[in-house]
């Protein structure tokens, strides 16, 4: 009896061993700041939190990079006037993040194109001329060519942490979506 028990236990080892080996492999392993993908693709991920804060006036961003591809939450709150939270999504090209910003501003949600510009480890916004966008409540810049950057303090990088992006708003982002 005593050899079957450690006979069974033995199985059940080697059994448990050889599923974990098979489930590493198949899955998507994360090593740093990149996840690779079976053997061929190697994709940089990671977080970056920003913050701007001058006089009352502030903006929290929260973004998760997958190569190019980025999106994460955005909040704007302004002193005396309606500020906005929601989300941003988009694709870096170079030093610029090129996105759309689905947000919830006045009870109502709308998308605002919305360009960065990478200086250093900051974000510089850019302004330029806009316009209506084909979609209702959509504002598109008029021309990328007449966009300026630096009209306003950067976004500056913080560390990430769990309730940098307020939870006050929780029950809201299912709104946007």
């Amino acid at each position: 009896m005593k050899s079957i028990i450690t006979l069974f236990s033995l199985f059940l080892f080697l059994f448990s061993c050889d599923k974990k080996e098979t489930h590493v492999n198949s899955s998507t392993e994360i090593a740093g700041d990149q996840e690779k993908i079976g053997d061929s693709e190697s994709i940089d991920t990671y977080e970056q939190c920003l913050l701007y804060a001058y006089n009352k006036d502030s903006a929290f961003l929260q973004l998760r990079f997958e190569g190019k591809k980025f999106s994460g939450r955005l909040i704007h709150s302004n002193f005396q006037k309606d500020g906005s939270f929601g989300y941003y999504s988009g694709e870096m090209q170079g030093d610029t993040l090129f996105g759309n910003y689905k947000m919830m501003s006045e009870g109502m949600v709308s998308v605002t194109e919305k360009i960065y510009l990478k200086r250093g480890n900051t974000l510089s916004e850019g302004f330029g001329p806009i316009k209506e966008g084909a979609n209702v409540n959509e504002v598109l810049f008029v021309s990328y060519d007449s966009i300026q950057f630096g009209l306003m303090k950067d976004l500056e990088p913080v560390d990430c942490y769990d309730g940098f992006i307020s939870h006050e708003y929780d029950e809201y982002w299912q709104n946007i979506k």
